[in-house]
């Protein structure tokens, strides 16, 4: 059943607008990283080794990955001042005390975050084991176990598992903003009980979530149509080896506008549905029981919840 209203998403969307030009800046700022990265090293494997297409698709491709290393440095500081704090400026604004509205919202939003998670360290530790978990939700699922169980269907399987999984990506960070909103002191418990909210209801989320995420998918390809022609004239007054690489400019700048503008609006569309259905449930023991069976991640979530006030009180967090 679709319940997906875009009236509702729309007023969560807009009401945390300053965190859209954000994400655009980081966006472009990352597109615009690695076109510098292609275009130089293109250029300096050119002048160093010889001119030749070859030497230079080589540096393009070197100089690309140099620059995706570089920004993988500080994702995690981007996601926690950016991405996190959008999703909870999302969920707040759900409750009888909204955040405030305007530029004073990114850092009331911020400071949420940073009381949850005590830094990039803790997040690049969670973010890996909660996607994992997350996208062991959907083999859980009546039609996909079905296919699991039937010989010679575990290819189909595996690939609706991983369309799922794809489709339901803001999932991701409705646990993150479900921990922020819960306050509690203990991040991976609090993390634990979000994936079995999203386990137990994951039904009526994959529904909206693939909605969502084809809605996501389209716009992004039309914004990828209408950058194609002038990343052409752009790229025509590069290398010669790198020139032909028009399309890659392309996707790099679309992803980054879908990053920015579209991936925010299906995590407003959904933020409410998730969060109704978590406020008017418990954690399901046997959802517990079945991701634990089923997912290594969230094994780690739940041993890492358990050893926490443990660990906690030996660094003397009173809060632990």
């Amino acid at each position: 059943m679709l319940e997906i209203s875009t009236e509702r998403a729309w007023a969560i969307y807009s009401r945390a607008w300053p965190f859209l030009f954000l994400r655009l800046a980081a966006g472009f700022a990352a597109a615009l990283a690695g076109l510098l990265g292609l275009v130089l090293g293109a250029w300096l494997l050119e002048s160093v080794a010889g001119s030749g297409s070859l030497f230079g698709a080589w540096g393009g491709l070197m100089g690309l990955w140099g620059a995706t290393f570089l920004l993988s440095r500080i994702r995690w500081r981007v996601r926690l001042a950016i991405g996190l704090a959008h999703a909870a400026a999302f969920s707040e604004s759900l409750g009888e005390a909204p955040l405030a509205e305007g530029e004073d919202q990114v850092a009331e939003a911020q400071a949420l975050v940073a009381d949850r998670f005590a830094g990039p360290a803790l997040l690049a530790e969670m973010d890996p084991q909660i996607r994992a978990a997350a996208g062991a939700i959907p083999g859980l699922i009546g039609g996909v176990r079905l296919f699991i169980t039937m010989r010679g269907m575990e290819g189909l399987a595996a690939m609706l598992t991983w369309l799922i999984s794809l489709a339901m990506t803001p999932i991701v960070d409705l646990v993150y903003a479900y921990v922020v909103h819960l306050r509690a002191a203990n991040p991976w418990q609090a993390a634990r009980q979000g994936l079995v909210l999203y386990g137990q209801n994951s039904r009526r989320l994959v529904v909206n979530g693939l909605a969502a995420s084809a809605a996501t998918w389209t716009a992004s390809l039309i914004v990828l149509l209408i950058l194609l022609p002038p990343m052409g004239g752009l790229f025509s007054s590069f290398p010669d080896s790198v020139s032909g690489w028009s399309l890659l400019g392309a996707i790099l700048f679309a992803w980054s506008i879908k990053s920015a503008f579209f991936d925010p609006f299906a995590l407003a569309a959904l933020t409410p549905i998730f969060f109704r259905l978590a406020q008017s449930q418990t954690p399901d023991p046997e959802w517990d029981r079945a991701l634990s069976d089923l997912s290594p991640a969230f094994r780690r979530i739940r041993n890492r919840a358990a050893g926490w006030n443990f660990e906690a009180a030996a660094f003397g967090d009173p809060k632990g």
